[in-house]
């Protein structure tokens, strides 16, 4: 996974942060060539604790916005542990 390899790379003086948005559910699919991974609270929590350098600071429920769409968004802020 590029996002902990990137998170990782960072000495352990940096505090690092990384914003992330999934869209809300629980499968894995491709759409138009891409790979997606949908997750909920419970996937996102045990894969920081899978990864073990991650913690979460904040995670919350949106909706998407956009006019054609009617999907749930989870957002959530990971911190690296110092």
């Amino acid at each position: 996974m590029i996002t902990q390899a990137i998170l990782l790379s960072f000495p352990k003086f940096f505090s690092v942060s990384l914003f992330v948005v999934v869209k809300y559910g629980m499968e894995e699919r491709e759409k138009d060539g891409r790979s997606f991974t949908d997750m909920d609270e419970l996937s996102l929590v045990t894969l920081a604790e899978e990864i073990g350098e991650l913690e979460i600071s904040e995670m919350w429920n949106t909706v998407d916005k956009r006019p054609d769409r009617d999907e749930q968004r989870l957002n959530v802020i990971l911190k690296k542990r110092l």
